[in-house]
């Protein structure tokens, strides 16, 4: 019943999400290229496939997939809705709250439902570009292009994690506005400071998988933390 409920919540999100998957890969591939490749005619056609994947992974990997799981995260047990951006409690709220199961539970099957989306997302978005890059005249054959793929889910999941606590405080106007201010502060602190362990540009075009090391354990554990943040405020936060 609980993943049932889940999946009629983000259904109409995960549809949104794959949009803008589709969005981002049809300017990638079906734009950049002829446009890169008359203002570069320097450049060989390997030379131009890792440009282009480059701007692939920063796009997606530093603002589409947050912006995707922002989506996903949804308003985890303070709104049930499936299309979002919604004022206060709703009809189903009553009913989850009133199962025989502990709220640390509803919010866990929740959250690892948008999870899961996500990682099928990411998943499918990666190969369909690899897959179709030959047909629109892009070389990736230079790049071990799932070496960059580790990195962009553990910024991906911080992003999650960061939108599932602040559900579970603001209603989800809110909770989006003030991720999205975050997500934007964060990527204009990583162009001006690079280096640093939320330089996210530098850390999601490292071509060695979770590398550098330090910076995966932060993000991961920052993770962490706002799960567990999460989770104590929706067991003590009085409905």
């Amino acid at each position: 019943m609980l993943w049932l409920k889940s999946w009629t919540e983000v259904r109409f999100r995960f549809a949104l999400t794959i949009f803008l998957g589709v969005y981002i890969l049809a300017i990638l591939l079906g734009y950049l290229p002829p446009q890169m490749a008359v203002k570069l005619k320097t450049l060989s056609s390997q030379d131009l496939g890792k440009r282009i994947w480059e701007i692939f992974v920063l796009a997606y990997g530093g603002a589409m997939l947050p912006v995707s799981a922002k989506i996903l995260a949804g308003a985890g047990i303070n709104a049930q809705t499936s299309m979002g951006m919604s004022h206060g409690f709703h009809g189903s709220m009553s009913f989850l709250l009133s199962m025989p199961v502990s709220r640390t539970r509803l919010m866990a099957t929740r959250a690892s439902f948008g999870a899961a989306l996500m990682l099928l997302l990411a998943l499918a978005t990666f190969a369909a570009t690899v897959t179709l890059a030959p047909s629109f005249h892009v070389d990736f054959s230079s790049i071990n292009v799932w070496a960059y793929f580790p990195n962009m889910l553990v910024v991906g999941y911080f992003f999650y994690a960061m939108a599932v606590w602040l559900s579970t405080i603001f209603d989800e106007f809110w909770a989006g506005t003030i991720g999205l201010l975050i997500l934007g502060m964060l990527g204009g602190y990583s162009s001006t400071t690079p280096h640093n362990w939320l330089d996210f540009a530098t850390y999601l075009l490292s071509p060695d998988p979770l590398q550098p090391l330090g910076q995966t354990l932060f993000l991961l554990m920052a993770s962490a933390v706002q799960i567990e943040a999460a989770r104590w405020v929706v067991e003590h936060k009085e409905y």
